[in-house]
Parts: C-alpha cells; structure tokens; sequence
C-alpha cells in the first residue's frame, strides 16, 4: 500500500511540474505579449506625433504659399501694364493649379499618415486583446 500511495504522489508531482512548466510558459507569452504592448503604444504615440508635425507642416506651408502667390500677383500686377490684364489672369490660374497639385500632395502625404495610425492601432488593439487572453488563461 506504500507504494502505490508513493506512485501517486509521484504521479501528482509529475502533473503539478507539467502544470508549473504550463504556467511559466504562459508567463513568458504574457510578458512576451506585454513588450509586444509597449512597443505598439509606442509606435502609436510616434505616429500621433508624425501626424501633429505634419498637420502643423501642412498649415505652415499653405500660409506660405498663399503668402507668396499674394506677393506674385502684387509684383506682377506693377510689372505689366492694365493691357496684360490676360497675361496676370493666366498666371495667377497657373499659381493657383501648382498651390492646388501642393495642397492635394500633402494632403495625399496625410492620408497616408492617418492610414498608418490606424495600422498601428490595430497592431496595439491586436496585441492588447492577446494580452487579455493571455491573461484570463484563454
């Protein structure tokens, strides 16, 4: 009877290892899951700071370029007399189609930046929902 109660306990300790082995495999995915976490915030936080800079960019730039097509128009209306009134017309459409192919580049440059935070969201969602998993032992 000794030694089957021994085999037993044997056999329990035998499955509380595999359990403990279990656990701390789960452990290393959790805190492997939690770096995975951080690194996407991270990336997240980046991003935002991207967008801000390039929004503050964008509004710089198109002042500047409103500024310096004000500037153009001024200078051409007292380089050429009234009769070229024409000419300063098909200039000033000229700047205006260059500001606009601008504006539409770094609006497109935007898109692509919004289009990159939310990949970067979704990675942090992702991994934040693995987290939770990991966590609840699913």
């Amino acid at each position: 009877m000794d030694e089957e109660f021994l085999r037993k306990i044997l056999e329990e300790q035998r499955s509380m290892g595999a359990v403990l082995r279990q656990l701390l495999d789960d452990q290393k995915q959790l805190a492997e899951a939690h770096k995975q976490l951080t690194e996407g915030q991270k990336l997240l936080s980046e991003g935002q700071q991207q967008l801000f800079g390039g929004q503050e960019k964008l509004v710089a730039d198109q002042k500047q370029n409103a500024d310096f097509i004000q500037k153009l128009l001024q200078s051409a209306g007292e380089a050429a007399p009234e009769s070229d009134g024409h000419l300063h017309n098909n200039a000033a459409n000229e700047l205006l189609e260059n500001l606009a192919n601008t504006v539409a580049k770094v609006e497109s440059e935007l898109k692509k930046l919004h289009s990159n935070l939310r990949t970067i969201e979704a990675i942090t969602a992702k991994n934040w929902n693995e987290l939770i998993d990991l966590q609840a032992g699913k």
